[in-house]
C-alpha cells in the first residue's frame, strides 16, 4: 500500500493508503454537497439581496413554472454542470447504477453517498475542489453581506446601492451614495421605496422573516409565519417544488412562498 499526498489544491496533508483525498477534505467535500439540497432551495426564490426588484408576484398557469432570476440560472447551471459529470465518472469508473434525477441535488446525493469511491480517485482532488468553488459560487448569488442594507438599483446608472446596516438590518447612515456614479439617495424615503417595490415579490417563509426587518424595521418570526400559512392568514402565492416554483402545490412536501405585502399587512404595517 502506497500512502499518496492529497490531491486537493492547498492541502499537504497525507491522503492515508491508497488514497488521494485525505479525511479532512473527504469530509468537507461531503459537507459541500449535503449543502446542494439547500443552496438549490434557495436559488428558487432569491430574495436574499433583493435584487433588481422588478417583478409581481404570481406564476405560470397551472404546472409551468415561474420565469426565474439570471444570476440564480447560472448559479443552478453550475452547479448541475458541476456535479453531472462527475456523478457519471464515479458511476462509470466503479460500475454503480446511477439512478437519480438529472437535477444537482439527486447527483450531488448520490457523489455524496460515495465519497469513499472519491478518495481512491487519482482526480479526486479536482472534484473536490469543482464541487467547492460551484457551491461557492452559488452561496455567493444568494447571501447578502449581513452588515449591509441593500437599497435596491441606482436610477441613474443601475450600480446596486448599499450601505452600512444596524444591528436589525436598518441603514445607520442617513445618505446612501452611488458608489458609480455618485448619486445620492435619502435613506427614508429610499426605504420608502424599497419596500414599495418588494410589496408584490414572493419569497420563501425563512427569507420573508429575514427581509421583512431590513425594508420595514419589524421583527417576524419564521414559526410565525408558519402558523399564519397553516391557519390560512397567510395565503401562498405559489410553491417551490423541487427546486422550481409552481403556482399549484405539486405534493404535501412543498414549501410555501408568500407575497412580502401580504406579510407586511399582517404585521400592521400599514396601520
Amino acid at each position: 500500500m502506497t500512502d499518496y499526498p492529497c490531491t486537493v489544491e492547498h492541502c499537504d496533508r497525507p491522503a492515508g493508503a491508497d488514497a488521494f483525498v485525505c479525511p479532512r477534505c473527504t469530509n468537507a467535500l461531503f459537507r459541500d454537497l449535503v449543502s446542494v439540497r439547500w443552496l438549490v432551495d434557495q436559488l428558487a426564490v432569491t430574495l436574499a439581496r433583493l435584487d433588481r426588484l422588478g417583478g409581481p408576484a404570481g406564476a405560470g398557469d397551472g404546472g409551468e413554472p415561474m420565469p426565474a432570476y439570471y444570476p440564480a440560472v447560472q448559479a443552478f447551471s453550475t452547479l448541475l454542470h458541476t456535479v453531472q459529470p462527475w456523478a457519471h465518472s464515479v458511476a462509470e469508473r466503479t460500475r454503480t447504477p446511477l439512478a437519480v434525477a438529472n437535477h444537482p441535488w439527486p447527483l450531488a446525493r448520490w457523489l455524496a453517498g460515495n465519497v469513499d469511491a472519491v478518495r481512491g480517485m487519482t482526480d479526486g482532488g479536482q472534484l473536490a475542489g469543482e464541487i467547492r468553488y460551484a457551491v461557492t459560487v452559488t452561496r455567493g448569488v444568494i447571501d447578502r453581506p449581513p452588515d449591509l442594507f441593500y437599497a435596491g438599483p441606482c436610477t441613474a446608472c443601475g450600480v446596486d446601492l448599499y450601505c452600512h446596516a444596524d444591528n436589525r438590518g436598518r441603514p445607520a447612515v442617513a445618505v446612501i451614495r452611488c458608489r458609480g456614479c455618485g448619486e445620492q439617495y435619502d435613506t427614508v424615503k429610499r426605504r420608502e421605496w424599497l419596500l414599495n417595490a418588494v410589496e408584490d415579490r414572493i419569497a420563501s417563509l425563512s427569507e420573508i422573516a429575514r427581509a421583512v426587518p431590513a425594508v420595514a424595521g419589524r421583527e417576524i418570526r419564521f414559526g410565525t409565519l408558519r402558523v399564519w400559512v397553516n391557519r390560512g392568514r397567510l395565503v401562498p402565492r405559489a410553491w417551490l417544488h423541487n427546486g422550481q416554483v409552481y403556482a399549484q402545490r405539486q405534493s404535501s412536501k412543498d414549501r410555501p412562498l408568500c407575497r412580502i405585502g401580504d406579510v407586511l399587512d399582517l404585521i400592521g404595517k400599514h396601520d
